[in-house]
C-alpha cells in the first residue's frame, strides 16, 4: 500500500527474471567507472520512492512478508556490496606491467650495455612470472570460493530435503485418523438406527464414539503442528513467531513454547466437542452424533492443512535444489576454467629460467624469451577472470535459491480467502446468465404462442376453440 505498491509496480518486471537481475552485473563485468556504476545502480534498482528509504523504514521493508519485496531488498544489497568487487577497468594494471616488461626486455640489448642487459632481461621475465602466479592465485581463490558456496548450497538443499521428509512423516498418520473419526461418526448414526429396530445397544458404545473422534482430532492437530514446524525448518525460517518442532526443542524456553503451541492446538481440537456435549440442547444420542461429526470435520481440516503445507514446502524445496544444482554447475565450470592456471605458471617459470640462462650466451635471443611468459600470463589472466565470473554466477545462483526470501507457507484459510471469492463471483455470474437466458426463452415462447393464437383466430372465424398447444 502507498509507497510499497509503487515500488512493486516499478520493479516487478525487472526483478522477476534472472536475466533482468543479472543485466547490471554483466555491465559491471565489462568495466564501468564508479560514477557510472552508481548511476546505473540507481537507474535499475533504486527508484525515487526507494532513495528516501533508509534506517528504520528500510529495515521495516526488510522484515516484510512479501517475497517480491524481500527479493528487491536482496538485489539492492547485492548491487551495493558486489558491484565494487565486480567492477574491473577495461585495461588492468597487470597488463601494463607485463607489456612494459616485454618491451624492456626486447629493447634492452640495443639500448643498454651488456652488463645492464644481463640484469634487465631476467628481471623482466621474473616480473612476468610473478604476474602469472598472481593470476593463478586469483583464479584458484575464486574457484575455492565457488566450491565453498556450492557446497553450502548443496548442504542447504540436503537439509531442506531432510526436513521435508520429516514433515511428510509427521503427516502420514493423519489420513488414518480421518478414517477413524469418520468411522466413529458413522457408528454414532448406526447405533440409534439399531436401537430403533429393537436391539439393545450399550450407551457406553454411543458415548465412546465422540471420545474416539476427539482423540483423533487431538492427535491430528499435534501432527499438523509438527508438519508445519518441519516445513518452516525446511525453508530455513528461524523467526521467533514460527512453530517449534519437538525435535529441536532442546532448551527450556523452546520446550515451553512447543508445549504451549501444542496445548493451544489440543484446545482447538477438543474444546468444541466438549462444549457441544455440555450445552447443545437435545438428548444424549444427538449430542454424541454432533460431537463426533465435529471431530471428523476437525481431523479432515487438519489433513487439508498438512497436505497444503507439504505441497508448498515440496515446491519451494525443489526451487532450492534447483538453485543448488545451478551453483554446483557454475562451481565446476570455474574449476575447469582454472585448470590451465598451473600450466601457465609453469611456462612463466620456465621462461624466467631460460631467459636467465640464455642471457649469458646470446642476450638478443634471451630478450625474446619473456614473450612466452607474457603469452602464458595473458592466458592465465583470462582464465582467472572467467573463474571469477563463474564464482560470481555461483553466488548469484545460490542467492536466487530464495532460502530467506520465500514467502510464508500458505495455510488453508489463506487458500480459502484466495479461492472462494473468485469462485463465488464466477458462480453468481453463471447463475445470473442462466436465469437471464431462461427468462428470454420464456418471453420468446409466450410471443410465439400469442402469434399462434392470432393466426388460429383469423383462420377460424366461426369461433370454434382450437386445439390446446402442448408445451
Amino acid at each position: 500500500h502507498g509507497p510499497i505498491s509503487s515500488i512493486v509496480t516499478q520493479l516487478r518486471e525487472r526483478h522477476t527474471t534472472d536475466e533482468a537481475r543479472r543485466s547490471v552485473f554483466s555491465q559491471l563485468r565489462k568495466g564501468r567507472s564508479h560514477q557510472n556504476l552508481k548511476t546505473r545502480t540507481a537507474a535499475v534498482a533504486m527508484p525515487e520512492s526507494l532513495k528516501s528509504l533508509d534506517g528504520p523504514s528500510f529495515e521495516r521493508m526488510e522484515r516484510s512478508e512479501s517475497a517480491l519485496l524481500d527479493e528487491i531488498m536482496m538485489d539492492i544489497k547485492s548491487l551495493s556490496s558486489d558491484g565494487e568487487n565486480l567492477r574491473r577497468p577495461s585495461i588492468s594494471t597487470v597488463f601494463f606491467i607485463v607489456l612494459s616488461s616485454v618491451l624492456l626486455s626486447v629493447v634492452s640489448p640495443s639500448t643498454f650495455s651488456e652488463s645492464v642487459t644481463e640484469v634487465l632481461i631476467p628481471v623482466a621475465a621474473s616480473i612476468i612470472a610473478v604476474a602469472t602466479t598472481a593470476a593463478e592465485f586469483q583464479g584458484k581463490d575464486a574457484t575455492a570460493d565457488a566450491k565453498e558456496v556450492a557446497a553450502v548450497a548443496l548442504a542447504q538443499a540436503a537439509r531442506s530435503e531432510a526436513y521435508l521428509s520429516r514433515a511428510e512423516k509427521s503427516k502420514a498418520i493423519i489420513p488414518a485418523l480421518v478414517g477413524v473419526s469418520a468411522m466413529a461418526a458413522t457408528l454414532n448414526l448406526i447405533f440409534p438406527a439399531i436401537m430403533a429396530s429393537g436391539v439393545i445397544v450399550n450407551p457406553l458404545l454411543i458415548a465412546a464414539c465422540p471420545i474416539i473422534g476427539g482423540i483423533s482430532a487431538s492427535v491430528s492437530s499435534i501432527a499438523c503442528i509438527e508438519t508445519l514446524a518441519q516445513g518452516y525448518l525446511a525453508l530455513g525460517k528461524v523467526s521467533g513467531d514460527r512453530m517449534v518442532s519437538v525435535k529441536e526443542a532442546n532448551t527450556r524456553q523452546s520446550r515451553f513454547k512447543a508445549l504451549r503451541q501444542r496445548a493451544w492446538g489440543l484446545s482447538k481440537a477438543v474444546l468444541p466437542s466438549i462444549l457441544i456435549g455440555l450445552f447443545l440442547p437435545g438428548d444424549h444420542v444427538f449430542k454424541c452424533i454432533v460431537a463426533s461429526a465435529w471431530s471428523a470435520v476437525s481431523v479432515a481440516y487438519n489433513l487439508a492443512e498438512a497436505e497444503t503445507v507439504v505441497a508448498e514446502v515440496t515446491l519451494k524445496v525443489a526451487f532450492i535444489s534447483k538453485a543448488a544444482a545451478k551453483a554446483d554447475v557454475f562451481a565446476n565450470k570455474a574449476a575447469s576454467e582454472s585448470a590451465v592456471l598451473p600450466f601457465t605458471s609453469a611456462i612463466a617459470g620456465v621462461s624466467t629460467a631460460l631467459a636467465a640462462a640464455l642471457v649469458e650466451v646470446s642476450p638478443v635471443v634471451a630478450s625474446f624469451v619473456p614473450l612466452f611468459g607474457a603469452v602464458a600470463s595473458g592466458v592465465g589472466a583470462a582464465a582467472a577472470s572467467r573463474s571469477e565470473m563463474d564464482a560470481t554466477s555461483t553466488r548469484l545462483a545460490f542467492r536466487d535459491s530464495g532460502v530467506s526470501k520465500i514467502a510464508p507457507i500458505t495455510r488453508v484459510p489463506t487458500l480459502f480467502g484466495n479461492v472462494l471469492p473468485p469462485l463465488f463471483q464466477s458462480m453468481v455470474k453463471t447463475g445470473a446468465d442462466t436465469t437471464a437466458q431462461s427468462l428470454q426463452n420464456l418471453v420468446n415462447l409466450a410471443e410465439k404462442n400469442g402469434q399462434s393464437t392470432q393466426t388460429n383466430t383469423r383462420s377460424n372465424p366461426s369461433g370454434t376453440s382450437p386445439a390446446p398447444a402442448v408445451l
